[in-house]
């Protein structure tokens, strides 16, 4: 009998950014919209993004451009259609992974005030860095790609072509090992951090 992950880590790079107008999206939860297609989801950081009520331009509470969603106030009253204009960035994969860990954290800043009877905290700037494992063939060249600082993308999903991304980042590749041996493929083990939506896509 054949047996499958619970989750699989995937790395892709983007393309060509591509313009799409009045892209249609979809009541996710609350006051929360997604693009609909799938292959359109990833928003280009560096191109302004324009979210429109009835085709009306409007302002959202929240973009995340890495799940092409748009979060509106709890007391915004949405009236009709959601549509976006924005730039995509389509996605490639270029590395098979069979093993991957990563770790996410926040800063907490201290806010604590006179008279307060604890300390209090809230989050602040988030990172996530991590390692992962993969057969390289020299076909994907990541050895370049980390080279040149290029900007890639992380999904870590639970198996299932349905499945909603667990986590979704953009990461640099920050440092690599490889070993190999007579009788087997070479393995390559990169270590990575994430990359703000200021770095430019490679």
């Amino acid at each position: 009998m054949a047996a499958t992950a619970g989750y699989n880590a995937k790395l892709y790079r983007s393309g060509t950014s591509t313009a799409m107008t009045a892209e249609a999206t979809t009541l996710v939860v609350g006051k929360t919209y997604r693009i609909t297609n799938a292959a359109k989801r990833m928003l280009d950081p560096s191109v302004a993004v324009v979210v429109e009520d009835s085709g009306s331009p409007v302002v959202p509470l929240f973009i995340d451009y890495l799940h092409g969603l748009v979060t509106f106030h709890p007391l915004y009253t949405v009236l009709g259609p959601i549509t976006i204009d924005a730039n995509y960035l389509p996605l490639s994969q270029i590395a098979d992974v069979y093993n991957a860990s990563f770790s996410t954290s926040a800063m907490m800043l201290d806010d604590t005030v006179y008279e307060d009877a604890q300390v209090s905290r809230k989050a602040g700037l988030k990172d996530i860095s991590g390692s992962f494992w993969c057969y390289d063939e020299g076909a994907t060249a990541l050895s370049s790609l980390l080279a040149a600082g290029t900007v890639l993308y992380l999904t870590w999903q639970q198996t299932g072509s349905g499945s909603t991304p667990h986590l979704r980042a953009r990461v640099l590749l920050e440092s690599e090992d490889a070993s190999a041996a007579v009788d087997g493929l070479i393995e390559s083990t990169y270590n990575f951090t994430g990359a703000s939506l200021k770095s430019v896509e490679g």
